[in-house]
Formats: C-alpha cells, sequence, structure tokens
C-alpha cells in the first residue's frame, strides 16, 4: 500500500515543459494500465523553480525490460553499517545520501527533486510504502550532514504523515526505493528489485527506479530503468558510479557531494588521454594565402562568392583581393603585422577586402558600422591602424580611408603578390566586450588560422560547388569557420544582406532560394527560424539545448562548435550526420 505525503519537504517548482510522448517499454510490468509514458524535461528560469532530477541518455536504448543489479560484498556491507551507527543515522538514510550525491553531481543545477519511496513497518507489522519528494540541494555539504539531514526529515514525515490520495507528480522522473526495511530471503531476492509487485505504485511515468534492499545480509543496489531511453551500459556506469559513492564516504564521511567522483580513474584516463589523442599532421608551413591560391588554381571558374545577385568567380575574387594588396604595399607601406581596419556592410567589398589585406601581408581589423563611435575609434588607436578600408560607410579621422566602392582603387596589377607572411605572423585582430569595459583586442595568427583551415578542407559533407551561408557578422571569429569552410573546399560563400540576417523569415526565404548547404547559427536564432538546410546546420556562440539538435537532425546533419575567440574560433566540435539514409 502506498501512503502519499501529505507534508512536503519543498513544493514542486512550476516550471517544467512537456516535450513529448513516447512509447514506454516498462508499461506492460504495471498491468497494461498505461500503454504510453509521459516524458518531461525541466527548464531552469529566472523564477528559481526546483529543477526535476535528470540523466541525459547517451547511447541508444532498446525495446524490452530494463534491470541490473549490483551487490556490495560483506566487508563493504559491514562498512556501511559501521558509518551509519557512527553517525546515528539509518543505513537507508545514508545510501539515499549517497545516491542523492550522485544525482546532484549528474545535473547541471544546483539542486534537484526526485522521488523517494521508503518501507515503513506497521502497527500489523506488514510493510507500507510511503511516497514523497526529496529536495537536496548545496553540493558543499558532506555526505554525512546529508545523511543526518535526510534521517531527521524522513523521521519527522513518518511521524506527521496522514492518508492522501493524490497522485504522485508524474514530472518527476527518478524514482529511490527504499527496501532496506524488508530482508528477503536469498531466493526472493531477484523480485525485490521489480517493484512493480508495490500496491499502488504507478511507475509508468518514471524512467529510472533505483532499488536499495538486502540479500544474504549485503547491500544489493538494483536499478530498474526504461530502455528505450537508457542503454544497459549506462544503467551500468550509474551503479558503479552509486558503488563508488558509497565506498568514498567509508573512507571519508566529511567528503563533500560536490567532491565524489562520477567517474573512474578508468574513465578518467580515457577522457584526458584516449579522447585527447586527436594530433594529426598537416602542412604547418602553409598560410592561408597559401591554401586560398591553390584552390584559385583548382577551380577558377567557380563561383566563390555571392551577394544579391552579383557573384564573382575565384579567379575573380582573386584578382581584385590582389589589386588592393598591391595598393596597400605600394601606397600605404604596409606590412606584416600592421594593422588594417576594414568598416564595411555586407558586401562582395567586404570579402575582397578581406582578402586584400590578408594578401598585402597585414592583419585585418574588422568593425561593425553600426558600434558607437567612441568604440571604433578606441579601436582604431588602439590598434594603431595604418589605413581603413570602406564601402558605404564612413568615420571622420586622419587615417587614410580607401574606398572599396571606387573604381580607381582597383587600376594595381592583378597578380598575386609576392608572400610576405609566416605562420607566425598575425591574420586579423577581433575586438571582443572585453571584462574591463572596454573592448579587448584579440590576435588570431596565420598559424591558427592554417590549422582550421586544413581541419574544415577535410569536412566530409563540404564538397566543390556547395552553397555556405556568411550568417555571422565579420567581427566575430565565427565569420572565418564560414569563409574557410567555402575558400578551402570551392564552395560558394552566399552573403545575405544586413537586412536579411536581421528578419528571421527573410532568412529562411534567402536560404530556400539559394539551396544552401550549410550555416552557422546561434542556438537560439536557428531555434527561431527552424532553417532547412540540405547538408549541415552549425551552432556556436550558446549552449545548443537537445530541442535544436534534434529539429536540426530531422532535415540534415548537425555540428555544434565550442570555443572562444582566444582558441581560435573553436577549441572542441561534436557532428552527427543523423538519421536520414546516406548521411
Amino acid at each position: 500500500m502506498i501512503i502519499q505525503a501529505e507534508k512536503m519537504i519543498k513544493q514542486h517548482g512550476n516550471n517544467v515543459a512537456q516535450n513529448e510522448v513516447l512509447n514506454n517499454g516498462m508499461a506492460d510490468e504495471v498491468g497494461q494500465k498505461y500503454s504510453r509514458v509521459r516524458n518531461y524535461s525541466c527548464e531552469k528560469t529566472s523564477d528559481s523553480s526546483t529543477p526535476i532530477a535528470d540523466i541525459i541518455p547517451i547511447g541508444e536504448g532498446v525495446t524490452g525490460t530494463g534491470y541490473e543489479v549490483i551487490e556490495l560484498d560483506e566487508k563493504e556491507t559491514c562498512s556501511l553499517e559501521k558509518i551509519a551507527k557512527t553517525y546515528v543515522t539509518g543505513i537507508s538514510s545514508w545510501v539515499e545520501s549517497c545516491v542523492a550525491a550522485i544525482l546532484l553531481g549528474y545535473s547541471i543545477f544546483p539542486e534537484i527533486i526526485y522521488d523517494s519511496l521508503t518501507c515503513v513497518r506497521g502497527i500489523t507489522d506488514e510493510c507500507e510504502y510511503l511516497l514523497f519528494p526529496r529536495h537536496i540541494q548545496r553540493k558543499d555539504q558532506s555526505i554525512a550532514e546529508l545523511a543526518v539531514k535526510m534521517e531527521s526529515e524522513t523521521r519527522e514525515i513518518i511521524e506527521s504523515v496522514s492518508v492522501d490520495t493524490s497522485a504522485a507528480d508524474e514530472r518527476i522522473k527518478i524514482l529511490f526505493v527504499n527496501r532496506l526495511n524488508h530482508p528477503v530471503s536469498p531466493e526472493n531476492c531477484a523480485e525485490c528489485n521489480d517493484v512493480s509487485d508495490i500496491e499502488d505504485l504507478d511507475l509508468f511515468h518514471y524512467q529510472i527506479v533505483i532499488v536499495a534492499y538486502t540479500c544474504n545480509d549485503n547491500l544489493c543496489l538494483g536499478v530498474r530503468y526504461n530502455p528505450t531511453v537508457y542503454s544497459s551500459d549506462e544503467i551500468t556506469r550509474l551503479l558503479k558510479c552509486l558503488v563508488r559513492s558509497l565506498t568514498t564516504s567509508f573512507a571519508d564521511p566529511s567528503v563533500k557531494i560536490g567532491e565524489i567522483p562520477l567517474i573512474s580513474e578508468k574513465e578518467k584516463y580515457q577522457i584526458l588521454n584516449d579522447f585527447n589523442d586527436t594530433v594529426i599532421e598537416y602542412h604547418k608551413d602553409k598560410t592561408i594565402i597559401d591554401l586560398f591560391e591553390e584552390q584559385v588554381e583548382k577551380t577558377p571558374d567557380n563561383i566563390a562568392v555571392v551577394f544579391e545577385d552579383v557573384s564573382l568567380t575565384y579567379s575573380e575574387l582573386n584578382e581584385k583581393a590582389n589589386r588592393i594588396a598591391h595598393l596597400l604595399r605600394e601606397k600605404y607601406e604596409v606590412k606584416p603585422n600592421d594593422y588594417v581596419a576594414m568598416l564595411t556592410e555586407r558586401s562582395l567589398e567586404m570579402i575582397i577586402g578581406i582578402f586584400g589585406i590578408v594578401k598585402a601581408g597585414a592583419a585585418y581589423l574588422p568593425m561593425d558600422p553600426t558600434y558607437p563611435t567612441d568604440r571604433l575609434y578606441y579601436m582604431l588607436e588602439d590598434a594603431k591602424a595604418k589605413a581603413i578600408l570602406t564601402y558605404k560607410t564612413d568615420i571622420k579621422t586622419a587615417i587614410p580611408k580607401i574606398d572599396l566602392a571606387e573604381k580607381e582603387i582597383y587600376a594595381c596589377i592583378s597578380e598575386n603578390p609576392k608572400h610576405v607572411v609566416t605562420e607566425e605572423d598575425v591574420f586579423c585582430c577581433v575586438y571582443t566586450s572585453g571584462t574591463t569595459g572596454r573592448p579587448k583586442g584579440v590576435i588570431l595568427r596565420h598559424r591558427n588560422i592554417s590549422n582550421l583551415a586544413q581541419y574544415e578542407g577535410n569536412l566530409s559533407f563540404v564538397t566543390v560547388g556547395d552553397h555556405i551561408a556568411n550568417f555571422a557578422n565579420y567581427v566575430f571569429a565565427a565569420s572565418i569557420w564560414e569563409m574557410l569552410a567555402a575558400f578551402v573546399n570551392g564552395a560558394s560563400l552566399f552573403v545575405p544582406s544586413r537586412t536579411i540576417v536581421q528578419d528571421v523569415d527573410a532568412m529562411r526565404e534567402y536560404f530556400r532560394d539559394n539551396s544552401i548547404d550549410m550555416s552557422f547559427f546561434t542556438p537560439n536564432y536557428y531555434e527561431t527560424g527552424k532553417f532547412s538546410l540540405k547538408k549541415c546546420a552549425v551552432t556556436g556562440g550558446a549552449i545548443a539545448g537537445a530541442s535544436v539538435i534534434e529539429s536540426v537532425l530531422k532535415y540534415c546533419g548537425y555540428m555544434n562548435i565550442y570555443g572562444s575567440t582566444e582558441v581560435i574560433v573553436c577549441s572542441s566540435i561534436f557532428y552527427s550526420k543523423g538519421d536520414k539514409p546516406g548521411r
């Protein structure tokens, strides 16, 4: 019999959003009373609602029924009894505190709620079960402190409980079942993990049920789980982590919850060494100039860049960039590690200017025309810019200005200028917001950009002739990712106007009209527009939630790039081809 605790430890937060309905492989075991399971996810917002405890699956589940069990040996069980006695807590409270520590450790939030079901002896000595939500917070408290607190809370609830016929909160996904007061004989050990025998317990909304019980006088931990959500390997890792939490607490009861290791030493080595063994050989002596000119030789007549109804082939883009490069060298005497600022609207000229500066041997300094004047002047002074390239913009300054709209500036020769930069010279300087109130210039060198370019040159889903959108503002490092993806693969870079980028509906239409294969987005922008691309959507700049990834994979491959400007656009990359045939 289930007794619902009328006195709750803490009211649940209301900010829980329903996600979707999934088939539940466990439903048959509760008398086929329910054929579907509601799957909920918590959204943590400014109202400080307490998140529902959850474990995010990594592998792929299968149909069927999921059970996994692990048993502590006699020595470990004796250690548990001794430590619980020392701190005047029940064994069940100590075990649950270790379980709660792992659930809280798995969460990205500082507090969680899960359901706790404890076996209590009634007057008739029959086992009755008390169900109540357990609210856990503060990773800085020790296992001993949490166990003592749990013991007190449970006693208080048992003493004050009254029968309540209301249903359990279906939003809660994880249930901890304490059957330690219900010892079983060795021949019935397997049955103890199957909690479907507990009268009035509706299991259909729980994805994971963790059961603590004794068998052969030893502590056992069993996990009943939804195999359509979790794999057997994931649950095995969870059980090993629970045992590790217990044994850690035996050795040091004062250990803080946040200090309990969630991974084994073997797993730690795998993450730090095996997973990071990503060293590959690449041409360290090549700069982006070398790589771009090689591509020009391969695909001279392919479309390189498109803006509105005007386009340039690789050969045309290279020639125009060469003319700007010769102008900068001959008239303005720019040299490696000099800075030439750019103050342009989105256009073909923006791309011409970038490559003209780089091929001249200087580093480009992108500036947004919408920036406050004071910020623009600070950037120019801080970088000591030798010149400014403008297009449909202007700024009052004594620094020489070159208007990319004027035909006269393209009078210089169109041959490739002599290469004067090395891999250690500066490619560009991107100013971030900074933490001191003033913009901070971040230097990106040819060595780093060449490394990234050669990685992008090996992307399997980018091929000659693909259409790649230039979503990112050129003042952000993400724009470099987009340019490299196009120009080292013989693809075409499509540059939408500022007006189109600022209008999600217009951007969606732009993608459709131009058959865009790949684009970068911020997660929020993508989720607002739900863009359909032909090959791959790339997100970065913020955390991409599951809804974004699931939405992308319905149509194409998905890539997430992570890393600040200081680590050259991205330091880690995740890519999934999706589940569509041929991807």
